[in-house]
């Protein structure tokens, strides 16, 4: 089969068009890589203008085809992975996808941003800098988008944002009296657009963005949302001040109500997480690169303190094995990070940190309860991982350079590559127990295939391939590959 397909393909190449052909077919075939939806695998062919969905059923794999038509320019897949969305900003629509059904809605405006809710339930359009000016648009014009696809987007148009959109978000659920609402905000150099998508209606406003200590222009880089029981509380931390913005935005009276308390937090404060302390208080953690310091701080005192780091920090990773919580906080491309103990952070204060060090360079991090996955640019060790329960760092070698990483079902997943050829590890996070498998071909991508098992994909004659693994046992008899199910239908290639 796969020699036939191979072959099938090569040979279509030279075929002439037939007068009864879709002219499509004889355009350069454009599929997307595979993408995690609802247990199944999700490939979109622009060409075809169909989506491949390969699912996950018993043992073998099913292959089956949606239909959509367009461009996708910019895609999100929602948190649990249950829906893929993506704008087609030169038609103007918004999509939605799960391994079943596609829905589509028009939009006013040739959006080119796009941001989910954390809950997954909305979106927001928006446009970038990077917009098409192909098109007359309004920088300051926003569109909220019902996640599942099925009630129109509502635009909303931002009045006295006079600055270029640089990012936009939606806020949790605020349910007042007369219904619930959903704050969107925007992110603009020395100002911020609100949107308030309330039952009836949308609100507006902007907010002008100044510190105390500020020289340059105000342009907000992480932040939070809280909320409260009249609005949102959003906190901020923007390049050109070391203060934490705090904006207490009401909702339940005619307009939008908005105030800003300013904490001192460090130099550049880059990243912050914002979270409920075990014994009760809510505190606000800051990265501070420019300073090489963390901050806690209390917003409602205004008060707090430092604690330095080795590094300039750039991220701060919260993470929880369910009953204990702590943050790394690290930098891409030092050889160390921190580990904040946040129940005993504001009580030891320094002494809640720790110092972890590598032997290598650190590229990337992946959570997994009291586990820390560490990604490395190495083509022996490529990863490490850290246990903040019991302290301990462990090193892996051979696991090649590590191209992707999944966890699944109580084991992490690693996709290496050494010497013009793929490896695939499993390490039980139980007992950090490894196996591995080599595979002649090339893999470019590991994804979650079912409910515990794993697929490794790649591209080669036939198009796109996958070896699926069912189970999540890397046993070579037991996986399937399939390749050539993204030529089917041409050339009277398999259906």
């Amino acid at each position: 089969m796969n020699v036939y397909l191979r072959l099938l393909f090569a040979t279509g190449l030279l075929l002439p068009a037939c007068a009864d052909r879709d002219p499509k077919l004889d355009q350069p075939l454009q599929v997307r890589a595979p993408v995690e939806v609802g247990g199944s695998l999700l490939l979109l062919d622009t060409t075809r203008e169909r989506i491949d969905v390969v699912g996950s059923t018993g043992h073998a794999p099913t292959l089956s085809h949606l239909a959509f038509a367009g461009q996708p320019t910019q895609q999100v897949r929602t948190a649990d992975g249950a829906r893929l969305l993506w704008l087609d900003t030169p038609a103007r629509k918004v999509s939605v996808a799960t391994p079943t059904w596609v829905r589509s809605q028009p939009l006013g405006s040739p959006f080119s941003g796009l941001q989910l809710s954390d809950d997954g339930a909305y979106a927001v359009a928006w446009h970038t800098p990077q917009a098409s000016a192909d098109a007359l648009v309004n920088p300051a014009e926003v569109a909220l988008l019902d996640a599942q696809g099925l009630a129109p987007p509502r635009a909303a148009t931002i009045t006295g944002l006079a600055r270029q959109a640089l990012a936009a978000h939606v806020s949790p659920p605020v349910d007042l009296p007369g219904g619930q609402h959903r704050l969107v905000w925007v992110d603009a150099p020395s100002m911020m657009g609100l949107a308030d998508f309330g039952p009836t209606g949308v609100r507006t406003a902007v907010v002008q963005l100044t510190a105390s200590a500020a020289t340059t222009d105000v342009t907000p880089r992480a932040s939070v949302a809280r909320v409260q029981p009249n609005g949102i509380d959003l906190y901020v931390v923007a390049q050109g001040t070391g203060d934490v913005l705090h904006l207490r935005i009401g909702l339940s009276t005619d307009q939008i109500d908005v105030s800003i308390d300013q904490i001192a937090a460090g130099t550049a404060p880059v990243d912050l997480h914002v979270y409920e302390q075990k014994s009760g208080g809510l505190r606000v953690l800051t990265a501070n690169a420019g300073s090489h310091d963390v901050a806690l701080l209390d917003p409602t005192t205004g008060t707090g303190f430092t604690v330095a780091l080795d590094i300039a920090p750039a991220k701060i990773l919260p993470f929880t094995d369910g009953t204990h919580n702590w943050a790394a906080i690290w930098a891409p491309g030092y050889s160390s990070l921190s580990i904040a103990d946040l129940d005993q952070l504001a009580k030891k204060k320094g002494k809640a940190l720790s110092l972890v060090t590598t032997e290598q360079p650190i590229r990337g991090i992946v959570p997994a309860g009291a586990r820390l996955l560490l990604l490395h640019d190495s083509a022996t060790a490529g990863l490490s991982i850290y246990d903040a329960g019991t302290t301990q760092l462990t090193s892996f070698k051979g696991t090649g350079q590590v191209v992707d990483l999944r966890v699944v079902a109580g084991n992490a997943y690693l996709l290496g590559s050494t010497n013009g050829q793929s490896r695939i590890s499993r390490i039980s996070l139980s007992d950090l127990h490894g196996s591995s498998l080599t595979m002649a071909e090339s893999g470019a991508g590991l994804h979650t295939f079912g409910t515990s098992g794993i697929a490794i994909s790649g591209q080669g004659l036939g198009g796109w391939w996958l070896a699926t693994f069912p189970d999540g046992t890397l046993d070579a008899s037991k996986a399937n590959f399939l390749e050539g199910f993204t030529l089917s239908g041409i050339y009277g290639g398999v259906q």
